[in-house]
């Protein structure tokens, strides 16, 4: 039981964000209290976590009743939020040099038949799903130009899919853990998952995106009327044109599906460790 009793302790220190000095003084002042509970009660380590609470417990308490001047600003959480978003940027770099955005908005309009309502709807869901896994202003960046060859094909304003793509990518960053770097520093503090965050805001942007569309059809969609001519030139461009590098997109394709599974796993080992410390699965 000693060994579980120092993993325990560990895991609270790691969850503690403040100077090495106050959670040295607090680590050896809860030993002795674990200590003492140990000896007068002949406590199991299951009666132990049970009485003093998780980790996570232990180190919110301590943090509720510090000084906020005496919080570690530079803490593991923020670390943590950094490399994420360095990672984040290097994967949409890769992926903004292969040229995938632009073939896959042309496959779209491609598909609708340059229908102008059908393209904003798809244009802006094209967007949505991107944004969610990626930067909101690249994904703008990306998706404008060819948004605006196509407005322009069809002799089209396009303001009306611009502005629809960028209301999009807010609404897609806010799907995800990794779609924003506001999510990542929520995720962190409140200690979510990839997983718990993905079905609690997900749902709500779906919903947004809903409402978005149905504005979007009131006050331009059901303005638009396009000649069959124009929507010819539209089935005429050539989309495999916008491909730069296959190579470069199968390589950036399996380094963000070794992101996602990265998240994965970290999810699991966290679950593995509550169970560890709560005394229902020892590792």
């Amino acid at each position: 039981m000693e060994k579980q009793i120092k993993r325990y302790i560990k895991a609270i220190r790691k969850r503690m964000a403040c100077s090495n000095a106050l959670k040295s003084q607090f680590i050896q002042d809860f030993e002795n209290d674990i200590l003492r509970y140990q000896s007068e009660n002949s406590a199991s380590y299951n009666q132990i976590i049970e009485h003093f609470g998780s980790p996570e417990q232990v180190a919110s308490d301590f943090m509720d009743v510090l000084d906020p001047s005496e919080i570690k600003k530079d803490s593991l959480h923020s670390k943590k939020i950094y490399w994420i978003v360095l990672c984040s940027l290097i994967i949409v770099l890769l992926v903004s040099e292969t040229g995938v955005f632009q073939w896959f908005a042309i496959k779209v309009a491609q598909l609708v038949r340059g229908e102008p309502f059908r393209l904003i709807v798809l244009l802006a869901i094209v967007t949505a799903l991107c944004s969610a896994f990626l930067d909101n202003v690249t994904t703008i960046l990306l998706m404008a130009p060819v948004s605006i060859l196509l407005a322009k094909q069809l002799k089209l304003d396009p303001f009306p899919f611009i502005i629809t793509e960028v209301m999009s990518a807010n609404i897609g960053g806010l799907a995800t853990l990794i779609g924003d770097p506001t999510q990542l520093i929520i995720g962190a503090e409140g200690n979510l998952g990839f997983n718990e965050f993905l079905f609690n805001t997900a749902p709500v942007a779906v919903l947004s995106m809903v409402l978005l569309i149905a504005n979007v059809y009131f006050i331009y969609g059901r303005h638009m009327i396009v000649p069959n001519e124009l929507k010819a030139r539209i089935m005429e461009l050539d989309s495999s044109r916008s491909l730069k590098d296959p190579k470069l997109l199968k390589q950036a394709a399996i380094i963000f599906s070794l992101v996602l599974i990265g998240f994965e796993i970290i999810l699991l080992i966290r679950d593995l460790q509550l169970f560890h410390c709560q005394g229902q699965y020892f590792l």
